[in-house]
């Protein structure tokens, strides 16, 4: 579930019929495209897709593990203590867990978290359990640089990136409008993939 920037590219081209490179340089179609990935990571932050949602899970022990040599990490890794740095792609939280708990509760920053509570200081994620999982949203690469990079996305996106980029390329919208626009497109592609298995009522149905 990927586009490659060498797709983007190629199909703004044709768009644009600009396959010599002689009315837009690589350098500016990989800006407009790269401002587009911002604006669809501010959209996929607050709207309800998933998309863009990653699992990583954290343990403690694994973390403190000597290496094959027998030697410990440099820096041991507490939870509890020191937190654990989140994931680099980490763009919002959706949600916390352990095998025990379930899901766990935010505990104030000021407070070391019980086994059932987290929190999040900076960048940095402090549980009280030594093993979790992470659910979150994760950032798409907003930062293409070579033809085989690549987003993160199914192809679906791909007709809004290329629409957006180029107006960008021709100036023909300011921030706010191409912000919105994106906006706009990604709420409606959005599917309800977290209900597809809902049993929806039959309105000829007694009792319903």
């Amino acid at each position: 579930m990927a586009i490659s920037y060498k797709e983007i590219k190629k199909l703004i081209r044709f768009k644009e019929q600009d396959n010599n490179e002689l009315t837009f340089s690589d350098y500016e179609i990989r800006l407009a495209v790269n401002e587009v990935l911002r604006y669809l990571n501010m959209a996929f932050a607050t709207l309800d897709g998933d998309f863009n949602e990653k699992g990583y899970v954290f343990d403690q022990e694994a973390m403190n593990k000597p290496d094959i040599y027998g030697y410990a990490p440099a820096e041991m890794v507490d939870f509890k203590i020191g937190g654990v740095e989140l994931p680099e792609d980490f763009l919002s939280l959706v949600a916390v867990q352990n095998k025990r708990h379930g899901i766990l509760e935010v505990c104030p920053s000021i407070q070391d978290p019980m086994a059932w509570q987290y929190k999040i200081v900076g960048n940095r994620i402090y549980c009280g359990s030594p093993w979790f999982k992470l659910l979150y949203k994760a950032n798409i690469n907003c930062k293409l640089a070579e033809d085989d990079d690549e987003v993160e996305l199914p192809d679906i996106f791909i007709d809004v990136i290329v629409k957006q980029a180029r107006m960008i390329l021709h100036n023909s919208a300011d921030t706010d409008a191409t912000e919105q626009a994106v906006f706009d497109a990604v709420k409606a592609l959005l599917p309800k993939r977290r209900y597809r298995n809902a049993r929806i009522p039959m309105p000829f149905v007694i009792g319903r």
